[in-house]
């Protein structure tokens, strides 16, 4: 194990530790209720020994009641479904079946993720210079939103003949139509759509 790995362990233990400590559990009591040493705890924290046991790390976590993870100064990643990709024309390419969920692979989370977080990629130069090859899209589908509340914003839109796009949302020449720009593409002129929400993050490479 090397000296990051330790430093980030003993920093994570010891703040499990004082955690502990606020709810009122001693490291003794602690360390009796994992049926652990704690002199092979204590040793860890001030340095005198460079390791626990993977069998002590579990009982402490279970005794405490956190996660393993917390223990050890890791962090879980969260992931969100990537559903499809950004190709020429700024067309949304879903995989088959059910657009909104079926997922090719899944991709870390943007901050304030949810459950109903979606991405898509990227590819080619299709949306130069706005983004680029490779780089991802995330959103959530919501039919709450009111087009009219991301006039002027980065969105994705369903149109009514169901291909989904990503663009710019400007009003139309009437309440029920939309006018869609792109980036390096003419506008696409007075269309209906089904739903727009906006573009909520984009990870830059």
């Amino acid at each position: 194990m090397n000296e990051v790995t330790i430093i980030r362990r003993r920093r994570a233990l010891q703040s499990v530790v004082d955690a502990q400590r606020a709810k009122g559990v001693s490291l003794n009591a602690w360390a009796d209720a994992a049926d652990v040493s704690e002199s092979a705890v204590r040793g860890f924290l001030s340095g005198r020994t460079r390791s626990l046991t993977g069998d002590t790390y579990d009982r402490l976590a279970e005794a405490a009641g956190v996660p393993l993870t917390d223990l050890l100064g890791e962090t879980v990643r969260r992931m969100v479904p990537l559903v499809g990709y950004v190709g020429a024309g700024a067309v949304v390419h879903y995989t088959e079946n059910d657009p909104s969920t079926e997922r090719v692979d899944d991709v870390e989370a943007p901050p304030n993720a949810d459950e109903q977080t979606v991405a898509v990629i990227i590819t080619g130069d299709s949306m130069f210079p706005r983004y680029y090859d490779n780089e991802i899209i995330y959103f959530k589908r919501s039919e709450t939103i009111v087009p009219s509340d991301l006039f002027g914003k980065d969105v994705v839109v369903r149109l009514a003949d169901g291909r989904t796009l990503v663009k710019v949302l400007r009003r139309g020449s009437e309440p029920s139509l939309f006018n869609l720009e792109s980036f390096n593409a003419p506008p696409i002129e007075d269309v209906a759509i089904e739903w727009a929400v906006p573009v909520l993050w984009v990870k830059r490479l």
